[in-house]
């Protein structure tokens, strides 16, 4: 066991294998001061240990948050830890996130068509309705009804004037 180490676990209070780190609060990852930097302890262990983390991340194998036992550490991609946090959710919190990324999607996708538009307008649901058809929010089919978001370029006045419809 190398100097550095052994300081690390002169730190930690032991947990049957686990080497719990004190200063590891509010389910934060343990860090470190190493000449005047703050690190992460698992990350600063890893890369003692010789293991590459470029585009991955220190994780641990025994599911206390606060363990630092180099053998209890992984390096795994951010991807995996996304997959093991998802399957700690409970079933409302995993729909609720993919609806909110759902969301998030369409409104990146971008604008309705004409048609859509015109759809909305003439459609006499609940705007709460509506919007759930359409993944957007509630205030969005507001500001089209109300003429706020996609002003009617398609309207008497678009005619006249000669503005091409979209």
């Amino acid at each position: 066991m190398t100097e550095t180490l052994k300081r690390i676990k002169a730190r930690c209070t032991m947990d049957g294998s686990c080497w719990i780190w004190p200063m590891a609060k509010d389910g934060r990852s343990p860090e470190i001061n190493v000449r005047g930097r703050i690190v992460k302890v698992r990350h600063y262990l890893l890369a003692l240990n010789g293991i590459d983390l470029r585009g991955k991340r220190a994780s641990i194998c025994c599911g206390s948050k606060a363990c630092v036992n180099p053998d209890h550490l992984v390096a795994i991609e951010q991807s995996e830890i996304v997959k093991r946090g998802m399957a700690e959710m409970d079933l409302a919190k995993v729909l609720t996130r993919n609806r909110r990324l759902a969301i998030s999607a369409q409104r990146r996708r971008g604008k309705f068509t004409l048609d859509q538009v015109r759809a909305i307008r003439e459609d006499s649901r609940d705007n709460e309705d509506v919007a759930a058809d359409y993944g957007v929010s509630e205030m969005t089919i507001r500001y089209v009804r109300e003429h706020k978001r996609y002003k009617a370029y398609d309207g008497f006045i678009a005619q006249l004037i000669g503005v091409k419809q979209t």
